[in-house]
């Protein structure tokens, strides 16, 4: 199984849970009525860092493309958790 398709199958599993998990909390509200947009972006973009990352730490790249996909895990990471990355002065 090549590396790639591990990424995408990751990312597709993402939106797959959150599309459950939004289909539960509209045919179950009492049990799953927390679930709203804001918490499937935060599955969606919280396994895509993820599996950036891990495409980053065990692919057989050069150190640059390497590098690259680690420090692009971090933005994507965090753009679901509702803080922003903190801006330089």
């Amino acid at each position: 199984m090549s590396k790639n398709f591990f990424f995408r199958l990751l990312l597709a599993l993402a939106w797959l849970a959150a599309a459950v998990l939004w289909l539960l909390s509209v045919v179950l509200p009492d049990t799953f009525g927390f679930f709203n947009l804001n918490w499937a972006l935060v599955v969606i973009c919280g396994t895509g860092g993820i599996a950036v990352l891990l495409r980053g730490l065990f692919a057989k790249k050069t150190g640059v493309l390497k590098k690259g996909d680690i420090f692009t895990a971090i933005p994507i990471g965090n753009f679901g958790k509702g803080r922003p990355l903190k801006k330089r002065a």
